[in-house]
């Protein structure tokens, strides 16, 4: 009862963030106090106080939309969470193993499950301690990156505010890779864990986020920053383990790395031909990677490989035309059979005939279709111009229809040949 009234009481004298930070001053004590008199009613007392300094930092000192607005004065209340990190890690510090205690009496009899309960459960309340303020200290880490991009712009708040989201970007990623990377390190699958959903969380962030609020080049290297993030999360937790989370995960980071990197190169290259030239050498970066894993996984080569060819093949459609295209998809489809062959790896001659399809479909649907070559010889045969007059001077219906005549016979048997 005395805690709930110097609660109160604290909440009548002081406001703002101090309050916040008094309260989770009171969590800490009563954190070290559980353990110094051996009581655990103190560090659920501990906990409540610190809920509240982290409930009233979120609602009142920093709310979220000071993460995602732009504000002339984006840390302004950002101290609570310091506090509230600072009291958070000295009280998942405590959490431990509790010595055998005489059961609660007088009026606490009824809640000794309850006190018993946290006692076996402190290794649990160590981990939603310790996230509580890692994540408070995440935010105000970002609020402060918000905050020095204002005090070091010369242009407009809102163009701070967009250059300040990219280096937030570059702070959450690291930060899931880092907690995936110790989750790996150290055994623990909850670390792991919560790394991969937030290494997700900073996808859908981005992606939500970066491509409504943000414009230009902020955009591009926020969704180049993210790639980054993703690739090096899809490599460090695949090639760690080998179950199916990981390629759930890291084959779906994998892809949608190349599609943000894709993305990024659209927003920051300018002119056709420009933007489709980047595309080669990230298209190539994705490919190296994949064969420089492809002896330790080759599920998670191919989910690097796959997409990266797609790219490429899609940038040369737009930078190359005629007898060149077909050439190049050509010479692509021969490469990816040298390579299929020296590695052992079967699903590139997948790939090599998807390409040579390509070209193929090219060359004799569109370069020079086999309808005019039969058409030709016939024409010839006759000493004819033309099979006929009825579209003028465009010729008869077989100067029309002949190349989706052999368009249909052949893909006839191409299906039958499929199914």
């Amino acid at each position: 009862m005395s805690l709930a009234l110097i609660a109160v009481a604290l909440a009548d004298v002081l406001s703002g963030p101090t309050l916040a930070i008094a309260w989770a001053a009171e969590a800490a004590v009563l954190a070290w106090l559980a353990r110094a008199v051996g009581d655990v009613r103190y560090q659920l007392a501990s906990i409540g106080y610190l809920g509240a300094a982290l409930i009233h930092a979120l609602f009142f000192d920093a709310p979220l939309d000071q993460l995602y607005s732009a504000t002339a004065r984006p840390t302004s209340g950002a101290v609570a969470f310091v506090g509230t990190a600072v009291a958070a890690g000295v009280a998942a510090w405590l959490c431990g193993p509790w010595p055998e205690t005489a059961p609660a009496g007088g009026a606490f009899a009824p809640l000794e499950s309850v006190f018993a309960a946290v006692r076996r459960g402190q290794e649990r309340w160590r981990v939603a301690i310790g996230w509580a303020g890692s994540l408070s200290a995440l935010y105000a880490a970002s609020l402060g990156l918000l905050g020095l991009a204002q005090w070091i712009a010369s242009g407009s708040v809102e163009d701070a505010f967009q250059w300040g989201h990219v280096s937030v970007t570059g702070l959450w990623g690291p930060a899931g890779i880092a907690v995936l990377a110790a989750g790996h390190r150290l055994r623990r699958s909850e670390l792991r864990t919560s790394g991969l959903v937030w290494l997700a969380a900073v996808l859908v962030d981005t992606l939500y986020f970066a491509t409504n609020e943000l414009d230009g080049d902020p955009r591009g290297y926020a969704y180049i920053v993210c790639a980054a993030a993703l690739l090096v999360g899809a490599l460090l937790d695949r090639l760690s383990v080998k179950d199916d989370v990981s390629l759930l995960f890291s084959g779906g980071l994998a892809v949608a790395s190349i599609g943000f990197g894709v993305a990024g190169l659209h927003q920051l290259v300018g002119g056709h031909t420009a933007e489709y030239l980047a595309l080669l050498p990230l298209a190539a970066l994705y490919c190296v990677i994949g064969a420089l894993v492809l002896g330790r996984d080759r599920d998670l080569s191919t989910f690097l490989w796959a997409p990266a060819l797609a790219v490429a093949g899609a940038a040369s459609w737009q930078l190359l035309d005629g007898t060149w295209l077909v050439l190049a998809w050509s010479a692509a489809a021969a490469g990816l059979v040298v390579l299929g062959h020296w590695t052992g790896e079967k699903r590139l001659y997948a790939a090599s005939v998807s390409f040579l399809t390509l070209a193929v479909g090219r060359a004799f649907f569109y370069e020079a279709p086999l309808g005019d070559l039969f058409e030709s010889f016939i024409k010839r045969d006759l000493g004819v111009k033309d099979a006929g007059r009825l579209f003028g001077e465009h010729g008869g219906v077989l100067d029309r229809l002949d190349a989706a005549f052999f368009t249909v016979v052949i893909g006839y048997y191409v299906a039958r040949a499929l199914l």
